[in-house]
């Protein structure tokens, strides 16, 4: 199956146990910052920052876990206003126990031009092999929301899938808009898609469902 993922740079002064692979092509990640008017006495529109930290305090060039927050300046200008909660992730445990070779990766959605709340959606994959040839991957997908009218609100949310799209849609026509995340779920002959929508105030769940979407047939 094809996977399109970011390929992490390994630094040459580092030396390894195993051989990490970065063969694979790289693709643009969509951190551009988001311009919009959200914050109240602040005149014009407003600049949304991602930041991400991956932390690796082992220094086995596998994070034990990603933080991030959205910082939130006036456009044009370089004195920040606030910044949101910042919140955690903890990566998949690589599914080797002897490690020929490791590759991981992630990618982003940054999304919320339209709307008080900002979301980040990040789909995480490492994938390796053992001396005996089995070949093993992980895939995980991590939602952080918050509210960048102001510094006080945002939540999380993590699931062992790989992540298919994030959006902002009013869903149910109660006028208010819920975070749509979609992730799927293959095995050998198919392929199911699940559909989540969740409060973007608070991270609950208004619906949760699962879908066939793909089946292979010999």
């Amino acid at each position: 199956m094809a996977h399109l993922r970011k390929t992490l740079s390994v630094l040459a002064c580092l030396t390894l146990p195993f051989a990490i692979n970065t063969a694979a092509a790289e693709q643009f990640i969509n951190t551009v910052p988001l311009l919009k008017e959200v914050v109240a006495g602040s005149p014009g529109l407003e600049m949304i920052i991602p930041t991400i930290t991956e932390i690796d305090t082992n220094a086995d060039q596998y994070p034990e876990k990603i933080t991030t927050k959205f910082k939130v300046f006036p456009a044009g200008s370089s004195s920040m206003l606030f910044s949101t909660p910042q919140r955690k992730f903890t990566p998949p445990a690589i599914p080797c126990n002897n490690i020929v070779w490791m590759d991981w990766d992630w990618d982003l959605d940054f999304i919320g031009e339209d709307n008080t709340h900002t979301a980040m959606a990040m789909a995480f994959y490492v994938e390796c092999q053992q001396p005996n040839g089995a070949y093993h991957e992980s895939q995980a997908a991590f939602l952080y929301v918050a509210d960048t009218t102001q510094a006080g609100s945002g939540w999380v949310r993590t699931w062992p899938k790989d992540l298919l799209s994030v959006d902002f849609v009013d869903w149910d026509n109660d006028q208010q808009e819920e975070v749509k995340v979609v992730l799927v779920t293959e095995s050998n002959n198919s392929a199911k898609i699940r559909v989540i929508f969740l409060n973007k105030i608070t991270g609950s769940v208004e619906s949760d469902k699962i879908y066939s979407a793909l089946k292979f047939v010999d």
